[in-house]
This record gives C-alpha cells, structure tokens and sequence, in this order.
C-alpha cells in the first residue's frame, strides 16, 4: 500500500512539473529568444522608465486600475527577461542578469502581497516627500493657484 502511494506520488509532481513547464513554453513564445548582453541592457532601461508611477496632472496615479495596469504590463517584461539566455556570459554578466530578475520580482512582491499604495497610509508620505516646497511666504494669489 506504501509503495503505491509513493508511485501515485511521484506520477502527480512529474505530471505537475510537465503541465508547469509547458505553461511556461507557451507565456514566452511570444517573446523572440536572445543571449545578447545589450538586450538584457536595453530590457533594464525600459524597465527603469517603466517603473515611475503613471501620472495624471502630474501627479503619480496610484489608483486600482494603474496598479492593475502596472501589473500587467509587468508581466511583459518579465516575460522577455526569462527569454534571455545568460549561460555564455561572463559571471559579472550574469550577476547583472540576477540584479535586474531580482528587481522585476520584487516589483511583482509589491504587487502581489504588499500593496502598499492600498493600505499604508504612510506610503503617501514618501510620495508627498516628492512635492516641491514651498520657499516664499506670504504666497501672492499666482503661487497659491499654481500649488
């Protein structure tokens, strides 16, 4: 009985891990394969930009749906991240690679489980630490409209 429950065990992760991997296939088809190192540069300056917040009047828009938006489109990058192939780099290369896979996942964290935009009152503060001060006081009727 032990031993049958052992196979059925062994035939469910290796199933598992052949359903996982061909998901896997599939997400990045769409993505063309590389193993250049100025792609994997090019990727990670896309990224940087894409990391700001979107703004609206500009100001950094962290509604629901750009958040939603964000993450999504997240996906993408990390999508052609894993269509890069380091293996034939040099290992400070592939460091790299790490950095920029390690950023994109700490990305998703907030996303998936932090979020803090939705329930941390002072991540609000680090947001307002971005406003410009104000130098001049008394405010003539000009400067307070423009705050």
């Amino acid at each position: 009985m032990f031993k049958r429950n052992r196979i059925a065990a062994a035939l469910m992760v290796v199933i598992g891990a052949a359903l996982l991997s061909s998901v896997a296939a599939s997400e990045q088809s769409d993505v063309p394969a590389s193993s250049s190192y100025d792609d994997l540069l090019g990727l990670f300056h896309e990224f940087r930009e894409f990391q700001q917040p979107a703004t609206t009047d500009s100001e950094p828009d962290y509604s629901a749906p750009a958040m939603e938006r964000q993450y999504a489109e997240l996906k993408t990058y990390q999508r052609r991240l894993a269509a890069i192939d380091p293996s034939g780099w040099p290992i400070p290369q592939q460091s790299d690679y790490h950095l920029v896979r390690a950023e994109m996942n700490g990305m998703e964290f907030q996303h998936r489980v932090l979020r803090p935009w939705s329930i941390d009152p002072g991540f609000y503060n680090d947001v307002m630490s971005r406003v410009r001060r104000v130098r001049n006081l008394p405010l003539d009727e000009r400067a307070v409209a423009s705050l």
